[in-house]
């Protein structure tokens, strides 16, 4: 985990930071460990990281099965959350952790407004 506080104060901690084709990413794998309530506030700081910060940036999200609830079920409950903050578009995509490891440049993550259309995080 790396961590990105800066003088705003961010408190956001991402699993990995690269750049592909020249565009910037964060990855933010959610194991499923933590309660929705503080992933929710998770990805504020991050959208006003990637606003105030390092625009231009994508978060991109994966989601693990965890206990009763499904990978399904969890990237859906993050992907409302993405939804509900009022993400700019393609800034923030989610996706099953299993597809992504499968092949992750797929057109597997989604972001809102629409959630059956699906994106490569390179924008192919």
């Amino acid at each position: 985990m790396f961590k990105i506080d800066g003088d705003g104060g961010y408190g956001v901690n991402y699993d990995r930071h690269f750049i592909l084709d020249g565009k910037e990413y964060f990855l933010e794998v959610d194991r499923g460990t933590k309660n929705p309530e503080y992933v929710y506030e998770q990805l504020k700081r991050y959208k006003r990281f990637l606003a105030e910060k390092s625009r231009g940036a994508t978060l991109l999200v994966t989601a693990q099965r965890y206990r009763f609830k499904t990978d399904q079920d969890k990237a859906a409950e993050i992907w409302n959350m993405v939804r509900r903050l009022g993400v700019p578009s393609r800034q923030m995509l989610v996706c099953i952790h299993s597809l992504a490891l499968q092949n992750p440049l797929a057109p597997v993550w989604k972001c809102p407004p629409d959630p059956k259309l699906s994106y490569t995080p390179n924008g192919a």
